[in-house]
Formats: structure tokens, sequence, C-alpha cells
């Protein structure tokens, strides 16, 4: 269910080489957790990127099997416009009401979602293999994503210095979707991935 005060974010398109692509979602969907819960998040480190070297992020231990799972999720959803790949991940922020049934006996849970955040994404090099290091080609490439991702970290710290009218008192929680393909569009991985990865246990109260 949807608040009333619910935000959308949706970020300006990624369009990256698929050499880029597991650093480049880890980045942001990092630093969107981060920001939302900086004073309730342990263990994190500045994580330096290998691929995209020196690009550094604050990434947060307890949830990168869950960032981890959900990167892979989006990799078997890709879809192809005959050019390149597209796919689109979105972390939901929401708040968890109980309801209470049949005078006390049934209590029914219902996620109240506060935002989300929409993150398109077209993955370049449909056979996702990785460019050779130092071609000219991945130079031109490292470029352009470490450009995209770097605007994407800035419009990030934007939208949430924006507004935080909508944000619950109480605590909350996250999950991370993948969009499945268009039944029109060719998938390129199986049919039967999980789509939903949840905010793992050591990180179910947010706020």
């Amino acid at each position: 269910k949807m608040s009333q005060q619910q935000q959308e974010i949706t970020l300006k398109e990624l369009k990256i080489h698929s050499t880029f692509l597991n650093e480049s979602l880890t980045a942001v969907l990092h630093t969107i957790l981060y920001v939302r819960a900086p004073n309730h998040i342990f263990n994190t480190i500045d994580h330096v990127c290998i691929k995209l070297f020196p690009f550094t992020f604050a990434k947060c231990e307890q949830m990168d099997q869950s960032i981890l799972s959900s990167i892979e999720t989006f990799r078997q959803s890709l879809f192809s416009d005959g050019e390149n790949l597209r796919g689109e991940i979105i972390l939901s922020f929401f708040d968890q009401k109980e309801h209470s049934q049949y005078f006390g006996l049934v209590v029914r849970h219902e996620n109240i979602y506060f935002e989300r955040w929409k993150i398109p994404i077209v993955v370049i090099n449909q056979s996702l293999t990785d460019l050779l290091p130092d071609s000219d080609d991945s130079k031109i490439y490292y470029q352009s994503a470490y450009d995209q991702l770097h605007a994407a970290i800035v419009s990030i710290m934007d939208a949430v210095n924006s507004s935080s009218d909508h944000l619950p008192l109480a605590n909350y929680d996250f999950e991370i979707y993948v969009v499945p393909p268009p039944t029109v569009g060719k998938k390129t991985g199986t049919n039967d991935v999980t789509r939903l990865i949840h905010s793992p246990p050591l990180f179910n109260s947010l706020g």
C-alpha cells in the first residue's frame, strides 16, 4: 500500500557497459541505503572500486549480500531492445502497520510504502563480457560510466536533502525489487528468478 505522502524518485537512466554494471549498481544502492539511515548502519567502510578506480562510496557491509543477490537477479532480468540490454531495479522503503482482527485473535501486517527509488539502466554489450583492460574502448566506456555514476550519486544527495517530511517517525524497512522484463522483450536469464529482495535480519529496523 502506498502512503499518501509517498515520494518517488527516478534516477536518470544509466547507460553503461556491462564491464562496469556491478560496481555502478552496487555504489548506487549502497549510497541510497546509507543516506537514508546514517545513524543506524554499522560496519560501514569506504569502498574503492576496482574497475571504476578511484571511485569511492560508503559500503554498508551487513547489507552487501542482499545487494549482490539483487544485482545477480537484475542481470538475469535484462532484456534486449534490439541494440542494448535494458532493465530496472527499484529500492523501496516502507513502514509496517499492525491491524488486529477478530477481537485481537488475529494480527495482520501491512506494508505502507513511503519512498521508492527507480533506477533504470541500459547495458551496452549484449554478450555481457568484460572489455580488455587498457583498450581504447575500455577507456571510453570507463570514463562514461565514471561520469554517470558521479552524477547519479550527486542526484541522490540532492533528493535526500530536498525533503524529509514524508519519512515516518517509527522504524522502517526496505526491499529491493527487480522489474521483470516485458513479455515482448528477449530475456537473457531464466524465467523463475526471485525478484524481491527484503532487508536482511541485521538490517530490519531503519529510522
